[in-house]
């Protein structure tokens, strides 16, 4: 039984994946915090709750931006363990042919 089985290409394109889409979700939500941002600025104006919304939906956006920014921490890692297995395995043949 092998301790080990590993696809280069595959995990760096996972690493890609999960970056990627890292990059679409970070886009959506800045892009969603535009529109809240109009929203309390003229669609929905009040004394107290439209600020507590608006206070409350950007600590929500950088909440989810740092979950996101784990993700975008995931993909790089799969790229570099990729490339560092990688290059150990090419190592471990030279050291072998001498």
């Amino acid at each position: 039984m092998s301790d080990i089985k590993v696809t280069y290409d595959e995990m760096r394109t996972a690493g890609d994946r999960l970056i990627s889409e890292y990059e679409t979700m970070d886009a959506k939500l800045e892009e969603l915090q535009s529109f809240i941002d109009g929203l309390v600025s003229d669609g929905y104006v009040t004394s107290r709750s439209s600020r507590a919304f608006d206070e409350s939906y950007r600590e929500f956006t950088q909440g989810a931006k740092k979950v996101l920014e784990g993700l975008q921490g995931m993909g790089q890692f799969l790229k570099t363990a990729a490339d560092t297995m990688e290059e150990t395995d090419t190592g471990l043949e030279s050291a072998i042919r001498g």
